[in-house]
């Protein structure tokens, strides 16, 4: 699903990510773990056409995206990747429906009946109409993966997706993810947190902008 070979970012003379080298297939769930610094946000920038590397390439779903303008990044990230960020980003002045449907309408055409679908499927179709500021962190966290997941992506980008959010909440969020593994999602998450990291299929630790480890393990799919 999603290949890099000998990706290297760097800023000046600071080297953020150094040849690094992974694949993941169709249907799996991958951690990226590291000490601040380490490069985890400057590897999911630029898997998400955020930022242009200083080397190597970059394939999603068989495309190579490395030489793809500006334009060309925005509009392949409308069409195969959902971004979930630690900060939610959701608009104050929207409902949690409203806020699904605002993907949809850069996407294509907002659809009702679609966005309700997510909400639902991460257990919020009865919150629906209730502003950000009517809902928990965890609820507001919900509300993000159901914008990320509305126009049916590909891959799911997910930076510290339960940062903010306590232990029940984290739990319910990785079942999420865990669902939308089986529905045939790639997912990657950036993590500090070992527990959530260690349930993924693989493992990615950085240090110093460098794989430290890639490690491969089998996780238990979630009917």
């Amino acid at each position: 699903m999603i290949s890099t070979v000998d990706l290297c970012k760097d800023y000046g003379s600071v080297k953020a990510l150094d040849n690094i080298s992974f694949s993941v297939g169709r249907g799996r769930i991958m951690s990226i773990m590291g000490p601040s610094g380490s490069g985890k946000t400057t590897l999911i920038n630029l898997i998400a056409g955020l930022d242009q590397s200083t080397s190597g390439r970059i394939s999603i779903g068989g495309t190579d995206i490395t030489d793809f303008d500006n334009d060309e990044k925005a509009r392949f990230r409308l069409e195969h990747l959902g971004i979930i960020f630690q900060q939610f980003h959701l608009v104050d002045y929207l409902t949690a429906l409203d806020n699904v449907m605002l993907a949809q309408y850069f996407h294509s055409m907002p659809d009702r009946e679609d966005a309700m679908q997510s909400l639902k499927m991460v257990g919020l179709g009865d919150r629906a109409d209730h502003l950000p500021g009517e809902l928990s962190g965890g609820e507001k966290q919900r509300v993000a993966i159901a914008r990320a997941i509305t126009n049916d992506p590909e891959l799911i980008l997910a930076d510290e997706p339960t940062g903010n959010l306590d232990e029940d909440n984290e739990r319910m969020v990785m079942d999420i993810f865990k669902e939308l593994k089986v529905e045939g999602k790639t997912i990657i998450l950036v993590t500090h947190n070992h527990s959530l990291g260690e349930q993924c299929d693989e493992v990615i630790r950085l240090k110093h902008g460098r794989v430290d480890n890639h490690r491969i393990r089998e996780l238990e799919m979630v009917k």
